[in-house]
């Protein structure tokens, strides 16, 4: 009989390519057998492109990290393998694939086998491959800085321009991936000509940039020729934050000389500096940062930075900003090109309040603060909201994470379950705290038995992560899946009604009750079941942050789990998340998005394990973390490209 089966199973496995000798039934081969089957299968929702429920299937060492929540493989047990389960559709989950036919029964058979097998998976040596290189857009932030470094703090920036774009939740990856409309277009050359005209009748602008005045004496132009282009040269240098090419000083140049005296200005060479300033503002070569860099000697399928692209890329990275006079000069100097002249820069630049600055905006990306900008929408529910409180709120959460993650010996994951906060007297009135005796922010201890604890206990994520008029422990608990776990939950099925049940009659339920009804639907469960836990801890806070004793009347569980770990309330769900290591290695990803400006690559994995690895030696430390970023490959190299191009190089000069 059992070699009947096996032929059977060797009969159904040809088929689809799998071999199985029937008489000396072999230990299944993982890479022959088991991961073609993955990669048919299940590969296109859990795989480098979407990896859902944080799991992918494409390669033994991703299936080794698993996913969210249950044992994906239990060695020796393959009935107790999440993977098996959700193969054969048992259990309170739906069948997988979804989207595809079921394995046949001899595919079912084989996996089986495998883990009974004891799952025996290949060790892979996994390489770093950089992600190709390329242009990116300013962000708008990036923008108005490089303005201020250009034209000094006074400059009037301009407002009306195309809005960043968010990809996972950050703008610098956003800038990145989205082109620019024509609108945009249209806005920036309308803001340059501004600028220009403004930028050109200030002294301190005159004499940094324009050091001479116009000729009437030599009738050749020489005069005015020379000092067109040493204006350019300068000017040019920190606009584009790199040498003009002679060719690109000569069109400029061009451009100056049949500008001046064609508008009447104090100076007839004024014109002229004007229509090149603006078009030097709208060229790519300012809006864009170009990164493509050079062929490295040691591997030719990489590119390494140049060193006025690493320049530039530290500097908007630390600084948000353009390199400095020194870092300029460094990188023209080619320091940069050494471990030890990057690093020299990098610790100077993370020295200024500018880095402090500019690493607070991570956070605010990484917490999804600016939704704080629009909390007016139907939060008049609420008696406490006011027309401040999203500034408030804001305040709050960042002096709570610059006391706690910029501290140099302290481990950034205490954000998460510190027991004290910082109130104005909005927010001490919101929270039930003594208020302080000044209208500024003084730090407060949390009561134990308030059950805040972290940035997680605070207004701002209960308020962004909640309905206009109710709260929302899916919405809280998606938020912690995702942007600090970094495990993707996937969308909704289609056709399935994403609505909670409604009381009936006399029985009132509780959000949480609600939720537990509405996860016995099995094609909602698979997913809600990892959010929702997590979510109803804070179901103590209304939809701003204020405490409230019962939800219509009935008594609030705050309790849930985390992967199998069970808490009281937030502040036990904040102990464990500040003691998970996968915070860091989320945190270190986003931050690794933040400094390249792309999300990372399946070739770049291998460079964010490192990184993981790194941070936890360095127990924790944020500045560790920068520090390791700006050390690593992914940082200074770029993949060859097929045909390396600069942006055009047209400008822009006429008149809007």
């Amino acid at each position: 009989m059992r070699g009947r089966n096996l032929l059977v199973a060797a009969l159904a496995c040809s088929a689809i390519g799998i071999t199985i000798d029937a008489q000396a039934a072999p230990r299944v081969d993982f890479t022959r057998q088991i991961l073609p089957l993955f990669q048919r299968a299940c590969v296109s929702c859990h795989g480098p492109d979407k990896a859902q429920g944080g799991l992918q299937l494409g390669s033994a060492h991703r299936i080794r990290k698993g996913g969210i929540g249950d044992d994906l493989i239990v060695p020796g047990e393959p009935r107790k393998s999440y993977l098996v389960q959700r193969l054969r559709g048992e259990g309170d989950e739906e069948r997988m694939p979804m989207k595809a036919p079921p394995l046949r029964a001899a595919e079912l058979a084989l996996v089986e086998r495998w883990i009974a097998e004891g799952a025996v998976m290949p060790e892979e040596v996994a390489k770093f491959v950089p992600a190709p290189g390329g242009v990116k857009r300013l962000t708008t932030a990036q923008y108005h800085n490089t303005l201020r470094d250009l034209f000094g703090d006074k400059v009037a920036l301009p407002t009306d321009l195309e809005p960043d774009t968010l990809v996972s939740g950050s703008a610098t990856v956003g800038a990145a991936r989205v082109a620019l409309s024509g609108t945009g277009v249209e806005k920036y050359a309308a803001a340059a000509f501004v600028l220009a005209r403004s930028a050109v009748a200030e002294p301190t602008f005159r004499t940094r940039y324009l050091g001479c005045q116009g000729s009437d004496e030599a009738s050749d132009g020489a005069s005015d020729g020379a000092c067109l282009r040493g204006f350019i040269e300068t000017f040019g240098l920190q606009a584009w934050r790199r040498p003009l090419h002679p060719d690109e000083v000569a069109r400029y140049l061009s451009l100056g000389r049949a500008s001046v005296g064609s508008a009447p200005m104090a100076d007839p060479l004024d014109a002229g500096a004007v229509a090149i300033t603006a078009a030097m503002l709208q060229s790519p070569h300012f809006l864009y940062r170009t990164e493509i860099g050079q062929p490295d000697p040691a591997d030719p399928s990489r590119h390494r930075l140049t060193d006025v692209e690493l320049a530039s890329r530290l500097s908007y990275f630390l600084w948000a900003a353009p390199p400095d006079d020194r870092l300029l000069e460094a990188a023209l100097g080619g320091k940069l090109a050494t471990a030890a002249g990057l690093d020299e820069e990098a610790r100077r630049l993370l020295r200024s309040p500018r880095a402090r600055a500019t690493m607070s905006a991570f956070f605010v990306e990484l917490f999804r603060l600016r939704r704080l900008d629009r909390i007016s929408e139907n939060r008049t529910k609420y008696p406490q909201y006011s027309a401040t409180l999203g500034a408030s709120l804001r305040t709050e959460t960042l002096r709570l994470i610059e006391d706690v993650a910029f501290a140099p010996e302290r481990d950034f994951r205490d954000i998460f379950s510190s027991r004290f906060t910082y109130v104005n007297r909005e927010l001490a009135r919101l929270y039930g705290l003594p208020g302080p005796a000044s209208d500024g922010f003084e730090r407060v201890e949390l009561p134990g038995s308030s059950g805040r604890a972290g940035v997680l206990g605070q207004g701002a994520f209960l308020t962004i992560f909640a309905h206009a008029s109710s709260t929302s422990p899916t919405k809280r608990g998606k938020f912690i899946r995702e942007a600090l776990l970094c495990q993707a939950v996937p969308p909704p099925p289609p056709n399935v009604d994403t609505k909670l049940p409604k009381d009936e009659g006399n029985k009132v339920l509780t959000t949480r009750q609600k939720l537990e009804a509405h996860r016995n639907n099995t094609r909602c469960n698979g997913c809600h079941k990892a959010m929702d836990p997590l979510g109803v801890a804070f179901e103590p806070w209304d939809g701003i942050g204020a405490a409230r004793a019962n939800e219509d009347g009935l008594p609030i569980d705050a309790s849930g789990e985390l992967d199998g770990e069970r808490f009281t309330n937030a502040a036990g769900l904040g102990a464990l998340l500040a003691r998970n290591p996968k915070i860091g290695a989320c945190v270190a990803r986003s931050l690794f998005r933040y400094a390249v400006g792309h999300l990372e690559s399946q070739g770049e994995e291998p460079l964010l394990e490192e990184l993981a690895r790194g941070l936890e030696r360095d127990g924790y430390r944020f500045e560790a973390l920068v520090a390791n970023v700006i050390k690593s490959e992914g940082f200074r190299t770029v993949a060859a490209p097929a045909r390396a191009s600069a942006p055009p190089t047209r400008t822009h000069a006429k008149a809007p």
